[in-house]
């Protein structure tokens, strides 16, 4: 986990807005902390994570890659940098209260399950539900504003093209950054930015011990070039033979966390119950269940860059 984390004054932009400052009171592990009391960080703070350590494998792949063998002119290595740092900090913009149990209550709604699928064919990968109201924010026109009035978006895209090449990230859709699929690994992959952080996050603070060695995982990371099934070349992530046992540490330290901690039998209980208590819910406010009503305020205020229209929101 880092110790300092470094942001352009466009990124803090975005980190100051109220549409991921609410993260500070989205509790990562959702109700987690019930049984493992220090665990109870929040998304704010995973998202911050998340981006350092997308950062630390984007700069050490080109630390050690020339950037023109990897097809990428040096003009566009730092806008897709601004990509993954900025698909980082949003991946868990759409999470809402309790994190994962709500996302499995929201999950069950028509709405959602037609976006869902809507937006996992036009992404060509399957997205959870959570991904889902994450991207649609990111894609919305109030976010879009945002992120125009933030000026992060590099010179060579409109708002727009920003937001959507953050959405395909985050949806891990290698398949529609080609050549550059590398970008979407780093986010949602198979060692991407989300799990370095979340694991060694999860571990320590729940007290339960795992061997994963991110700084090693961090420098035998490589990019490499590789063909698609269509035939297409495509740009991707490889590990070097000798860095597969700390590979292997990772994927058994996440079964270890599953095992000791989110599938922990008083851990599923109380998230059962909060997911019974947000179904009674439902029954007596019928608008609960429908997810866009939690976001209207979050679309139309929280996204906006105007202060005065979040003031005239907040009163």
């Amino acid at each position: 986990m880092a110790r300092t984390i470094l942001l352009r004054p466009e990124e803090t932009y975005l980190v100051d807005s109220p549409i991921l400052q609410r993260l500070r009171y989205v509790r990562q592990l959702g109700v987690g902390h019930y049984l493992f009391p220090s665990s109870g960080y929040s998304r704010f703070e995973h998202s911050l994570g998340a981006l350092h350590s997308a950062t630390n494998i984007f700069d050490r792949l080109f630390d050690r890659n020339a950037a023109k063998p990897m097809g990428v002119p040096e003009a566009k290595v730092e806008a897709h940098r601004r990509i993954v740092r900025a698909a980082a900090l949003l991946h868990d913009i759409g999470h809402c209260v309790f994190s994962h149990v709500s996302e499995r209550f929201y999950a069950q709604n028509p709405e959602v399950k037609a976006a869902q699928v809507s937006i996992s064919k036009a992404l060509q990968n399957r997205v959870s539900a959570s991904e889902t109201l994450s991207i649609l924010i990111i894609c919305s026109d109030p976010f879009v504003g945002l992120l125009q009035a933030s000026r992060l978006c590099p010179s060579d895209y409109s708002p727009a093209e920003f937001a959507g090449r953050i959405a395909e990230c985050i949806a891990g859709a290698s398949n529609k950054l080609l050549p550059h699929a590398y970008l979407a690994e780093i986010v949602n992959g198979v060692i991407d930015c989300d799990k370095l952080d979340y694991l060694a996050r999860d571990a320590q603070s729940a007290g339960v011990p795992i061997s994963l060695d991110v700084e090693r995982l961090y420098s035998k990371l490589r990019l490499t070039e590789a063909t698609t099934k269509k035939g297409n070349k495509a740009f991707v992530l490889a590990i070097e033979q000798s860095g597969v046992r700390a590979l292997e540490e990772m994927l058994a330290s996440r079964i270890f966390l599953y095992d000791k901690f989110y599938y922990h039998q008083k851990v599923m209980a109380a998230e059962e119950l909060a997911r019974r208590a947000l179904s009674r819910l439902a029954e007596a406010i019928p608008d609960l269940a429908s997810p866009w009503l939690c976001f209207r305020w979050v679309m139309t205020i929280c996204c906006s860059p105007h202060q005065e229209n979040l003031l005239r929101g907040l009163r």
